[in-house]
């Protein structure tokens, strides 16, 4: 492991990249690779891009989402998971308020579905 975490660094170097946590992880996948042990998060992450679609399997490939934070920003811009998940949402959180307030939580869903990047806005919380 300790060769692994050594390799990383120094491909960080002599690449100009600073070992941020997406460049660490990003090099660090690579030089796991080569070795005969696991880790977790380089298996969890692959297992992950494998339950996506094919092409967007492709799509990921072809640009370079190698890395938790670019897989975010990925689902996070995903149309149809923004709609299911204010749908799922919907379920859940209309038996739970007064018939009055269906109404404002629709609006709000409505409001997330059409831009995902709202969801996590402190107006929305």
């Amino acid at each position: 492991m300790r060769s692994v975490i050594k390799n990383t660094l120094v491909k960080l170097k002599e690449n100009n990249k600073s070992a941020t946590p997406d460049n660490y992880f990003i090099e660090f996948s690579k030089q796991i690779k080569n070795k005969d042990f696991n880790v977790y998060e380089c298996d969890f992450f692959e297992e992950t891009i494998n339950k996506f679609t094919k092409e967007e399997q492709k799509y990921i490939k072809e640009n370079e989402i190698n890395s938790y934070s670019k897989l975010c920003k990925f689902i996070l811009n995903r149309k149809k998971d923004s709609k299911k998940f204010c749908s799922v949402l919907t379920d859940i959180l209309v038996p739970s308020f007064y018939h009055e307030e269906v109404d404002d939580i629709n609006k709000l869903l409505n409001e997330v579905q059409v831009n995902p990047d709202t969801l996590c806005d402190d107006e929305t919380l």
